[in-house]
């Protein structure tokens, strides 16, 4: 049995790129300036209540964790470049 759904996703994907892109990006827009008009209830943080904050702060850790593993822990992690040749 064919992965139908999979097949077409990656066809829409590989054709329609840019027009996916559009869409989602205009949702994202569309959810930072709703939140100028509905507003938290009760306010955790300071800074929680300005519009967009908590889009700026995933984007922010995000880029942050994406700095930590690959400067700090990638090279803990990753073992010389002739560690895994057969040739002693």
């Amino acid at each position: 049995m064919r992965n139908w759904l999979g097949d077409w996703l990656e066809k829409t994907r590989i054709k329609h790129a840019k027009i996916w892109m559009g869409v989602f990006i205009t949702i994202m827009a569309a959810l930072v300036i709703f939140n100028l008009f509905i507003r938290p209830h009760h306010v955790e943080f300071g800074y929680d209540a300005y519009c967009g904050f908590w889009a700026v702060f995933g984007l922010g850790v995000c880029l942050l964790m994406v700095f930590v593993m690959k400067k700090i822990v990638q090279p803990f992690l990753a073992g010389p470049e002739d560690s895994y040749d057969s040739n002693e």
